[in-house]
């Protein structure tokens, strides 16, 4: 069954299936578009190889998430559409497929600030 809560951030509706929404996750997904931007800005004005590291990365990270997203809307469809209910287990997978893509900008940020902190010691 899917039921509906308020998110603290913003007040929008958000579906679950037995999940709460939280003002931790809209932080999160925030993030990806900030360290996205400091990952792309840091390779940009680095050297070609820098670069190339970049757009190898970049490319990998946007097909994963083109494909979750295209999961995403095909189960949302089902259950909006076909009136399909969402598997559980079918949601947890792309809940944590979705988290390893935003943690995986996350450590391609820190992994930078590490490397340029040493560069200043």
């Amino acid at each position: 069954m899917i039921t509906h809560c308020r998110a603290r951030c913003g007040g929008t509706k958000a579906s679950s299936n037995s999940r709460r929404c939280t003002s931790s996750s809209t932080r999160r997904a925030g993030s990806v578009g900030l360290n996205s931007l400091r990952f792309a800005s840091r390779s940009i004005l680095g050297d070609d190889a820098a670069y190339g590291k970049f757009l190898a990365t970049i490319g990998d990270i946007t097909t994963r998430r083109d494909t979750l997203a295209a999961e995403i809307k095909s189960v949302l469809d089902a259950a909006a559409f076909d009136n399909q209910p969402i598997n559980e287990h079918q949601e947890d997978q792309l809940v944590r497929r979705a988290r390893a893509i935003i943690d995986r900008f996350a450590d391609l940020v820190q992994s930078e600030d590490d490397h340029h902190d040493n560069d200043r010691h």
